[in-house]
């Protein structure tokens, strides 16, 4: 299951080449490939260098003209296209908040920064 508070990332055994306007990944391990057009390419730019896919589909928002939940079905169906084919994985949940609710827990408030800033604030500084 894809969840947006993930890092996406590329694995190792992965080869990647752009060509014109479309891109494939090749899977060293099994030898697959998968193709990618010029809107898949973008997708898998854009989530393989964010902090997390929320971040990545936000821009991706911004920079295409469709209904949100139409670009989310599509962008959750290839990242699981790409997993299940060993082209993409995902790394625990990163902690990103946005209006204070971090995005792997959209119901409650995150005080995590908060807390370690205080808790640094607090702390006095060593010597050297």
């Amino acid at each position: 299951m894809v969840s947006f508070a993930d890092r996406a990332a590329t694995p190792t055994h992965v080869l990647v080449r752009i060509l014109d306007r479309e891109s494939v990944l090749l899977n060293l391990e099994t030898e697959q490939y998968f193709g990618l057009d010029e809107t898949g390419m973008r997708m898998w730019q854009l989530v393989t260098g964010s902090p997390n896919i929320d971040a990545a589909y936000q821009e991706l928002l911004a920079e295409f003209d469709v209904e949100p939940e139409f670009l989310r079905s599509n962008l959750t169906e290839l990242l699981s296209q790409l997993v299940d084919s060993g082209l993409l994985h995902f790394e625990a949940h990163a902690w990103v908040e946005r209006d204070g609710t971090a995005l792997n827990e959209p119901d409650e408030p995150h005080h995590h920064y908060a807390a370690f800033d205080a808790s640094l604030a607090a702390s006095p500084p060593e010597e050297t």
